[in-house]
């Protein structure tokens, strides 16, 4: 068997990763956690005893199969190692995954280099693109980043074809802050620890002409959009002047999250939260952090509570069907110290929020736009309404 590599061949990573598949393969067979990129290896037994023997028993079958292995460049049993380029740690009461001090040095150094010179003027596009692929290896281990590079990834879209560029001010406001973001949130996105998921009931959904509302097991909340635009107005609130993309119903859709987020935050704190959400857009945004650079205001503040009370959303796509029986026939019961609690900017007096068994109050608007989808409608527009009686009812 040849075991030695010509520099240049293209199919080398597709042979060698076949022979690291079939490595890991005999090792898992005898019971030893291990993974392995082409020529790397790792292994994960729980003791250093095992971590030893694990290590040798390697060594020796990759060595049987004709490779020639590097001793220098084995690792043996440690609590503090990198792989990949990702820093791993189990010296704390978890295992971490993070970017090591010297590749966030790196970054700041490139981003400041680059605001430099684009405080001179015209910058150069590969410049930018060098930073960019920095951050994308850091974004697999910050968490959130990739809402300070969205910004410049759509500018590399735009000017394509540029040698030199002028970057744009709130990009420039992105590097700025680089360095807070990448060490404050290092390590953060990658969770190696068991966190307990909240398995309640929490759904959030907008309407792009009445409002938007949130449910939360026996909880609820609903504004309509004419009261908030009487609220004091923030940045990334709806419905702005001059703002076309902030009328989208995705952005609306967003903002839910976040109004809803903000109202039950600090009774989720420390735990994954299932987040059912109607829209597949407003899904994939928050699952990922990523989206059209129009949307990154509602984004960002999402994100932001997210952080402030150790949060992690997982959302899941819901039908409006399924979330219109989950809020109308609710079976649990009533306990109104849960809903005290509003966000910091306030609710007008016209919101509605309490309990789910508000389904009463409003039947007879839920028959008024049924008679007005009836009167455009005449054939195939019905509607079933279940209405409990018994002995008793003060109702």
């Amino acid at each position: 068997m040849d075991a030695r590599a010509m520099f240049g061949n293209r199919a080398l990573p597709g042979i060698f990763m076949r022979w690291t598949r079939a490595i890991m393969a005999w090792m898992r067979a005898r019971g030893i956690p291990a993974v392995g990129y082409l020529d790397d290896f790792f292994c994960v037994p729980e003791t250093k005893e095992q971590a030893e023997e694990a290590m040798l028993l390697l060594v020796e079958f990759v060595t049987f199969l004709g490779f020639k292995v590097n001793g220098a460049k084995c690792e043996g049993p440690s609590q503090l190692l990198e792989f990949l380029g990702v820093l791993l740690s189990t010296e704390g009461d978890v295992c971490t995954a993070s970017i090591d001090e010297e590749r966030i040095a790196n970054v700041v150094k490139q981003a400041g280099e680059l605001r430099a010179r684009a405080a001179r003027g015209m910058v150069s596009r590969r410049a930018l693109e060098s930073l960019l692929g920095l951050l994308a290896f850091c974004n697999h281990l910050v968490w959130g980043l990739s809402l300070y590079t969205r910004r410049g990834f759509h500018f590399l879209a735009v000017t394509t074809g540029k040698r030199m560029v002028r970057l744009p001010h709130r990009l420039l406001e992105d590097l700025a802050v680089l360095e807070q973001v990448v060490r404050q949130y290092n390590g953060k996105r990658v969770v190696l620890e068991r966190r307990l998921v909240d398995e309640r009931h929490f759904a959030t959904d907008a309407s792009g002409t009445l409002g938007f509302g949130g449910v939360w097991e026996r909880l609820f909340f609903i504004l309509v959009w004419a009261d908030l635009a009487r609220l004091p107005q923030h940045p990334w609130f709806p419905r702005r002047a001059g703002c076309p993309s902030s009328r989208s119903i995705n952005y609306l859709e967003l903002f839910a999250v976040w109004w809803a987020v903000v109202l039950w935050g600090h009774q989720m704190s420390g735990r994954t939260v299932v987040v059912n959400i109607d829209n597949q857009s407003a899904m994939y945004q928050v699952g990922s952090w990523w989206g059209p650079v129009e949307y990154l205001p509602p984004q960002r503040h999402i994100f932001f509570m997210c952080a402030k009370q150790d949060i992690r959303l997982q959302p899941k796509y819901i039908n409006t069907k399924e979330t219109c029986w989950r809020i109308c026939f609710p079976s649990w019961t009533c306990r109104a110290a849960w809903w005290s609690t509003r966000p910091s900017c306030g609710l007008p007096s016209g919101a509605r929020i309490g309990t789910i068994r508000w389904f009463a109050r409003i039947m007879l608007a839920i028959l008024e736009n049924f008679l007005k989808c009836k009167r455009k409608q005449h054939w195939g527009t019905t509607a079933c309404f279940l209405v409990p009686v018994w002995d008793g009812n003060e109702g």
